[in-house]
């Protein structure tokens, strides 16, 4: 068998129906490690679909969807492994319960959350449960907690429509710095063509579950994959022990 070392995802005449429709029909798609992508649409498009299918959260009805030229490994009641590198991130999913973590890696929470922004009350949402903050604030949180876990590829949907310009731009810089000095491997979607062609070296167009178009964004689209030392991966296991 050929191995593309460079291949990251690769979707091969795969399908996603719901109540005997098909949400999701896509006859080839490639992604590469060590890029930044971005997927757009209309609101029903299939964005979060092939989102969640990259992340393993749900199968395809058919065809095959690989990671690392493998397919995703399954339980014995046919789930899907999740893969502990890739990290998922919905805008307004609640992964904390009522309450934040105290740290994140070695870092006090208050001073993740501070880095992203000065005009947010931090300490307000920091006191209030997670189920009583605003769109934005739960937005605001996930991703900077995403960020600074640092995950080989980072997966983010629904992104930057919660954020004002000054927020946005800050996360940008941040995955900016992760894919430039990590090669951590970015897809990102958005009803918002032009917020991701400012810094995607791919941008995928989708139309009624159908890729209709794929363009360069402003950013090279060269990867820069650095592969991680033995070092690094150490250091994460060491601070994953910690907490």
């Amino acid at each position: 068998m050929n191995v593309n070392k460079d291949l990251l995802f690769e979707f091969t005449k795969v399908n996603v129906d719901f109540l005997n429709n098909s949400i999701l029909k896509i006859r080839k798609l490639k992604f590469h490690r060590g890029a930044i992508y971005g997927i757009t649409g209309a609101p029903g498009s299939g964005k979060t679909t092939i989102l969640k299918l990259m992340s393993g959260l749900i199968k395809e009805n058919s065809g095959e969807v690989r990671y690392d030229n493998s397919l995703f490994q399954k339980n014995w009641l046919g789930k899907i492994i999740q893969i502990p590198e890739i990290a998922y991130i919905d805008a307004l999913d609640n992964e904390h319960g009522n309450s934040l973590p105290s740290t994140i890696g070695n870092k006090p929470i208050k001073q993740v959350l501070s880095k992203y922004s000065k005009k947010l009350n931090i300490d307000r949402i920091l006191q209030s449960k997670l189920t009583n903050l605003s769109n934005g604030e739960i937005a605001f949180v996930n991703l900077s907690i995403a960020l600074e876990k640092d995950p080989r590829v980072l997966i983010l949907n629904d992104y930057g429509i919660y954020f004002d310009n000054e927020t946005e731009l800050k996360f940008r810089k941040k995955i900016l710095s992760m894919n430039k000095n990590f090669g951590t491997t970015v897809i990102l979607s958005s009803i918002n063509d032009r917020l991701l062609k400012l810094f995607s070296s791919v941008v995928v167009y989708l139309e009624y579950g159908h890729v209709s178009k794929i363009r360069t964004g402003i950013k090279s689209p060269k990867a820069h994959y650095k592969p991680r030392s033995k070092k690094f991966h150490q250091k994460r296991k060491d601070i994953a022990k910690k907490n």
